[in-house]
């Protein structure tokens, strides 16, 4: 089983992660406050909006796009997805699974069931047959 993703890399990045999430709810309280009080918009705020998301949304492409190539130059290119175990005993978060793989393949339809210790993959007919032992 593969080790879970590292969460952030230090505390610089968990700061710039929450600068630009309280950014983002800043901007977002700021909209529905002037459209629940009325208040209007000024030619100036349309303005300065328009020229944040002519400069920030390139910005933001041109770092996305940097960062991705920076990916690419460090591993290479893709040679085809990630394999994966069939069959697994533990999920990322390290619940144990319960399923019955070959029943899971075949069906059309699959309930998960988790709780903080497990995980069940139930097909509807081993779900009923689940209820009605109980």
């Amino acid at each position: 089983m593969q080790a879970p993703r590292p969460a952030l890399s230090g505390p610089g990045h968990v700061f710039l992660h929450v600068v630009v999430v309280l950014i983002g709810w800043g901007i977002f309280g700021w909209s529905w406050w002037t459209v629940g009080f009325g208040q209007p918009f000024h030619p100036a705020v349309i303005a300065t909006l328009i020229a944040i998301t002519l400069v920030f949304a390139p910005l933001l492409t041109f770092f996305w796009v940097h960062h991705n190539r920076d990916i690419y130059a460090r591993k290479g290119q893709r040679r085809g997805v990630r394999s994966t175990p069939e069959i697994y005993q533990e999920d990322w978060t390290g619940r144990l699974v319960h399923a019955e793989f070959d029943a899971l393949r075949d069906s059309q339809l699959v309930v998960i069931d988790s709780t903080t210790d497990d995980k069940f993959f139930l097909t509807p007919a081993s779900s009923l047959s689940i209820q009605k032992d109980s």
